[in-house]
Order: C-alpha cells, then sequence, then structure tokens
C-alpha cells in the first residue's frame, strides 16, 4: 500500500503522501453528498406530490443537505 501511495504522489503531482489522503477524502465527502442528493430527489420523486421546481426549491435543498453535512461532521468530533 505504501508503495502504491508513494507512486500516487510521484505521478499525480502531489508534495505529500499527506496532500494524496487529502484529496481522497475530500472526494469521497463529494461522493457522499451526491448520493445524498439523489436520495432527497429520489424520494421525492416517488412521493407523487407535484411540486414546481423554483430557483428557491433548489436553494432549500442544497441548504437542508449543507446542515444535514456539517450536523454528521460535529457529531464526529
Amino acid at each position: 500500500m505504501k508503495q502504491f501511495v508513494e507512486k500516487q504522489v510521484n505521478t499525480g503531482g502531489y508534495s505529500s503522501a499527506s496532500e494524496y489522503v487529502r484529496e481522497l477524502l475530500r472526494a469521497d465527502q463529494k461522493r457522499k453528498a451526491k448520493e445524498e442528493l439523489e436520495d432527497v430527489l429520489i424520494k421525492a420523486l416517488r412521493s407523487g406530490e407535484p411540486k414546481e421546481v423554483t430557483p428557491e426549491m433548489w436553494e432549500e435543498l442544497r441548504r437542508n443537505i449543507r446542515a444535514r453535512t456539517e450536523d454528521k461532521k460535529t457529531a464526529r468530533r
């Protein structure tokens, strides 16, 4: 595993193994946020409630997801 990380650092333009790992963590956080958004959207579509999609609705959805993400970060500390 160490050799793999060293290779990624050398070929990926990272200055250290820590930087590489931080990048992996950020990518994982983005992936999880995307999964949560998809889950929320699928639930909304399946609810059967017709709603008009507005810029305000999208902003509210983003606020809710950000709040959930912050709650999870706080809970981990």
